[in-house]
């Protein structure tokens, strides 16, 4: 039988390699898996049929109008983006004046978000 002072070292050497196998681990973890950055903060934008845009339910029209709000989210969130969900259908002009109503007002980063097609 084991003298008990020894059995106390053996149980100190194991709990010590234990922390210190953890601590290997997840250093290589976060070495191997470094968590995803932070993105740009990014304004949802809805489109209207004529080119439009509604932004927090305010609907805008003009580039003087929208430039307040633009000039607002700017303060609030620098670097912040547009995000335009492009509707399903044949035609993109309304995503393209939205485009462009928000680039005359301000923005300096606008996303235009689509499905993908299906390939037949």
């Amino acid at each position: 039988m084991a003298h008990p002072l020894v059995t106390r070292y053996r149980y100190v050497v194991l709990a010590i390699l234990i922390i210190v196998t953890l601590a290997y681990g997840y250093y290589l973890y976060r070495t191997y898996f470094p968590g995803a950055a932070p993105g740009p903060y990014s304004v949802p934008v809805a489109v209207m049929v004529d080119g439009t845009v509604r932004i927090d339910g305010a609907l805008y029209t003009s580039p003087e109008k929208l430039k307040q709000k633009v000039a607002e989210i700017e303060k609030a969130h620098p670097g912040a983006g547009f995000s335009i969900q492009a509707p399903k259908g044949d035609t993109m002009e309304p995503v393209a004046k939205a485009v462009v109503l928000l680039q005359k007002s301000g923005a300096k980063t606008v996303w235009v978000i689509n499905e993908p097609q299906k390939m037949p």
